[in-house]
């Protein structure tokens, strides 16, 4: 099924974001992005376990907004 949007949306430029989110897909690419680490850092187990730990001992808190410095218990 072909969408059809109305004309003055064929002047919408697309995100900024979205497009810096594209580069970063490149493979030989290494983004700086908060955000974005690269994959091979990322420990599933061990992220489990943290989450797991920080949701049971102060869930509502760690769930809320906070600074954009952090939430400093996950630091």
């Amino acid at each position: 099924m072909a969408r059809i949007f109305a004309d003055r949306m064929s002047c919408v430029r697309k995100s900024f974001v979205r497009e810096i989110l594209e580069v970063t897909e490149d493979s030989d690419m290494i983004s700086f992005a908060g955000g974005a680490p690269l994959p091979v850092f990322s420990c599933p187990g061990r992220s489990q376990q943290l989450a797991k730990k920080v949701l049971s001992e102060c869930c509502e808190a760690a769930l809320q907004y906070a600074t954009s410095e952090g939430y400093l218990a996950l630091k």
